[in-house]
């Protein structure tokens, strides 16, 4: 045989390996788009009962809402701004408090009985704010019992089951999901608004009470129609068994990274969103350009949800973290700045990362944990979120005050960033994969 033909032979083979591993990679990118598109069209009911379901649970209805209610309340009731205001922190309290119960109790009587009873608990609280003869106490003891029954109704549920039933592309129906919050912070302080001025807070209240006994309803009803992929919704665990998974969970270094990062990161930053109209006119901007700022904050974060969620299900999950908490550093600088371009690019960083925080701890805790254990280990991450961003404000407050302004609060805030993304650099592979990236 001449060496020609060897040669033909070599440059052939080569040749063909490539082709067919085209093909292979070819048919694999086939299969994984059929899967995301199966997945969507299984769960797309379900995954709209979820959005409407965070759109008027309480961790949306209540937080977007209560600012409506502060002139009438306090104008009424002679309290003080910061009386009224307390309520904030009681809430934050409760809910860090009942957040792991309600998760681990999600692990072991299933989802659905813990929203609904959440449900049931937010809007029952709505309705004794309504009807109850009102003194300082007694609203206080009336908002405790709603934030820490009406937890079933906040993402500590609903993303369980976004995290049970899509694998493919769990970040963006997470996204989507969180995506109700969005949606109640658009329509629900102008509504309510309405109807204070011209009804009563009372009137309020009872608004926001029948708005959750017919959408608490209708999100259980669409979530029971698409049937479960697996049987977790349904299992029941022991006592026992619950508390020796617990236990596993809390010895994963993981956890503990998730947990320090979350509250160093959203102490730093979320608190930035009450005090940024004061820090823009602060530094001579008007009121009415500080609002429009404040504005591009909010569309960012809806925007900031929804990039999170694409690509988190295309890329390693800590390296978006990462980068996200980078853009967020380099805005507080551009805060700090008298130029205007900084300033906006500064606020959609902003937005951007405030949005994209709740979709990554999500899909973060349910890539390193087991979806069995999702209620319980997202119950302490949330937990330590609302604490955090509870704290926030007024740590910003003080630093700012006792510090030399916000600008040294910035550059706190600004080192604090970008000592987290460093941090989330070195966060272990995901169990189960062989790579990475994704």
């Amino acid at each position: 045989m001449t060496d020609r033909t060897w040669t033909a032979r070599g440059m052939v083979r080569p040749l063909l390996g490539f082709v067919l591993q085209s093909r292979n990679r070819s048919q694999s990118s086939r299969e994984s788009s059929v899967g995301k598109v199966s997945e969507f069209r299984e769960n797309w009911v379900a995954l709209l009962g979820c959005c409407l379901g965070i759109g008027v649970g309480m961790g949306a209805l209540f937080f977007y809402t209560s600012g409506a209610f502060l002139t009438a309340i306090t104008a009424e009731l002679g309290w003080s701004t910061a009386k009224y205001s307390s309520m904030h922190l009681v809430h934050a309290i409760a809910i860090a408090i009942a957040a792991p119960l309600a998760g681990a109790l999600i692990d072991r009587i299933g989802v659905l009985p813990v929203i609904a009873i959440g449900f049931a608990g937010e809007g029952l609280g709505f309705l004794l704010l309504a009807i109850a003869p009102m003194y300082f106490e007694l609203f206080i003891t009336i908002h405790l019992l709603l934030a820490f029954f009406g937890v079933g109704s906040t993402a500590v549920t609903f993303t369980r089951i976004i995290a049970e039933r899509f694998e493919k592309m769990r970040g963006l129906a997470l996204a989507i999901a969180v995506s109700g919050v969005g949606v109640a912070a658009v329509v629900g302080p102008p509504i309510t608004t309405f109807v204070n001025t011209n009804y009563g807070w009372r009137a309020g209240y009872l608004m926001l009470a029948a708005v959750v006994f017919v959408g608490g309803p209708i999100s259980l009803w669409l979530i029971r129609r698409s049937s479960p992929r697996s049987p977790i919704l349904k299992d029941r665990i022991s006592l026992k068994a619950t508390m020796g998974s617990f236990m596993s969970i809390i010895r994963q270094p993981i956890l503990w990274m998730l947990l320090l990062v979350i509250f160093v990161f959203v102490t730093s930053t979320n608190g930035y969103v009450v005090h940024l109209i004061k820090l823009l006119t602060g530094q001579g901007m008007s009121a009415v350009e500080a609002a429009q700022i404040q504005s591009i904050v909010g569309l960012s974060i809806i925007f900031g949800r929804l990039g999170a969620g694409v690509l988190v299900d295309r890329f390693f999950a800590p390296w978006i973290a990462a980068a996200f908490m980078l853009f967020c550093a380099t805005a507080f600088i551009g805060i700090a700045s008298a130029d205007p371009a900084w300033r906006i690019a500064a606020a959609i960083g902003l937005g951007l990362t405030v949005g994209a925080e709740l979709d990554l701890a999500a899909y973060l805790v349910s890539r390193y944990f087991r979806i069995e254990d999702f209620g319980k280990t997202f119950g302490l991450v949330y937990a330590t979120a609302i604490i955090s961003s509870g704290s926030s404000p007024l740590l910003i407050a003080l630093v700012a005050e006792h510090g030399g302004g916000y600008s040294t609060a910035l550059a706190v805030s600004a080192m604090m960033a970008l000592a987290c993304a460093a941090l989330v650099l070195f966060a272990p592979r995901f169990p189960g994969t062989q790579e990475r990236r994704a």
